[in-house]
């Protein structure tokens, strides 16, 4: 079996949390997770105040990102499972403070591509509906106004959108059991699940 790589991004409050423990709890037999690295930096409490700050903590993400998902590849083979990524490797550029993300780290848009097989894309709360975006942001401890998670998702869907299996999942459900449903559509017909 070839191993499949897959990418959930989004932008903020899109239901990747929702989706990725969705995953773990119902198919760990199938699929191994890498966790979003973000989280896992931010127990360190590193300030991210000025731009080099910006630029120290995604360099950091990036190099975690790398690191636990050749590790985790490396078990999905002996296993004969596939591995779904909570966020990608490029990520990073959509909260770099300026547009040289790919020059500072040395890497290649389209070889950093090569290393999914799919990209699912969750739209944020924050673009169909502001206002219950406002109200789940706070519960979910996001910080970034309604404006801000618009453009961060904007920025997220330009470092992503030329990826040759890159599928959108809108807001256009009443709830969020509906989009987990949707993304396992998706994982069931790319054979993933």
């Amino acid at each position: 079996m070839a191993i499949k790589r897959i990418v959930l991004t989004g932008g903020p409050c899109s239901g990747k949390t929702k989706i990725i423990n969705h995953l773990s709890s119902q198919f760990s037999d199938r699929v191994l997770l890498v966790p979003e690295m973000a989280t896992l930096v931010d127990f360190s409490n590193i300030s991210r105040n000025t731009e080099d700050e910006r630029r120290d903590f995604q360099t950091a993400i990036y190099r975690m990102q790398v690191f636990y998902e050749e590790l985790i590849q490396s078990h999905a083979e002996r296993l004969q499972r596939n591995v779904i990524c909570d966020r990608g490797t490029l990520d990073g550029a959509a909260y770099w403070p300026d547009n040289n993300f790919y020059e500072a780290l040395r890497i290649d848009r389209i070889e950093e591509y090569k290393k999914y097989d799919l990209v699912i894309f969750l739209s944020s709360l924050s673009c169909a509906l502001p206002e219950q975006y406002a109200r789940v942001k706070h519960q979910a401890a996001r910080t970034e106004t309604v404006e801000e998670a618009r453009q961060l998702q904007q920025k997220l869907l330009d470092v992503w959108s030329e990826h040759p299996n890159i599928k959108f999942i809108q807001n256009v459900f009443d709830d969020v059991s509906q989009k987990v449903s949707a993304v396992l559509d998706i994982l069931i017909d790319e054979k993933i699940i």
